[in-house]
């Protein structure tokens, strides 16, 4: 039986439906290798691209249909399919973004779905893993349940993450968003969750203080992915470590998080120490 729930979160561009299972398998196999019984982890892949691919492909025909534009493969996938999720998440100054809401939907139903797999979820831990722009989801999501339960499409403890236990970011620009809001208001999430102490019955608060981190990891070489901790003295204190590791160069950097050695290693002794502590 399951005790402890993953969701994952792609960032920016068009994703496959499997786009998490090679290192959902990894993670399961170094988890074997670590005496921990993978089959107590539950995984769900939050898959939101599709609320954008549309759109995204109508406008790129429109714009390419009279005008030979050079780079075009380039353009569609990384500008149009990345930079555009980003400014289109974000919204535009003069209006609330259209997607925003939707994308939040979609989280909201993994979360719905993943609780589905327990005999009550809303007492069960939660990890988020999150890359590249899902970080930003992810912190804007779970900003907005704390803030704003009853306006929020999570209709359960569960669902608004009030059992989470765990962050893990890779590759993450949240940074970047910060430029948008006055320095004095860059606040960071609550975490853990209001629930997660409950969630680990006869542990003690050390061992969930050992146990129950935000760890974010960036390779330096990728210019999308940033430490989290020197935002302000608020990240420093609820990010528990920005980690340095090398998963390629500075075209490829970005998108090789996913099964490099060097960030499945240690994110797999994080989900052990959670399942240490559910015993």
């Amino acid at each position: 039986m399951a005790k402890l729930a993953v969701l994952v979160v792609h960032g920016m561009g068009t994703q496959p439906d499997d786009y998490a299972d090679p290192m959902i398998d990894e993670l399961n196999d170094r988890l074997r290798a670590l005496g921990q019984n993978p089959d107590h982890v539950l995984w769900k892949a939050a898959h939101w691209s599709h609320v954008l691919d549309g759109r995204e492909n109508d406008l790129y025909r429109r714009l390419a249909q009279n005008h030979d534009l050079d780079w075009g493969t380039l353009r569609r996938s990384l500008v149009l399919s990345g930079l555009g999720d980003a400014v289109a998440y974000q919204g535009p100054a003069t209006a609330p973004s259209a997607v925003y809401e939707p994308i939040h939907r979609v989280l909201a139903d993994a979360l719905e779905a993943l609780g589905k797999g327990f005999t009550d979820a809303d007492m069960t831990p939660l990890v988020v893993m999150a890359h590249s722009l899902g970080g930003t989801i992810v912190s804007n999501y779970i900003w907005d349940a704390q803030r704003q339960p009853d306006r929020h499409p999570g209709r359960s403890p569960f669902t608004r993450c009030e059992t989470l236990s765990g962050i893990i970011t890779f590759g993450c620009n949240l940074p970047l968003f910060t430029l948008a809001i006055p320095p004095e208001h860059v606040t960071p999430i609550t975490f853990p969750g209001a629930g997660a102490a409950a969630a680990f019955p006869g542990s003690t608060t050390a061992q969930r203080e050992a146990a129950l981190h935000w760890n974010n990891y960036f390779d330096p070489d990728d210019v999308l992915g940033y430490p989290l901790r020197p935002i302000n003295a608020a990240y420093g204190r609820t990010v528990h470590e920005d980690r340095e590791i090398q998963t390629g160069t500075i075209l490829s950097a970005h998108t090789e998080y996913w099964t490099d050695n060097s960030f499945t290693v240690p994110v797999a002794r994080q989900l052990e120490r959670l399942l240490q502590l559910l015993g």
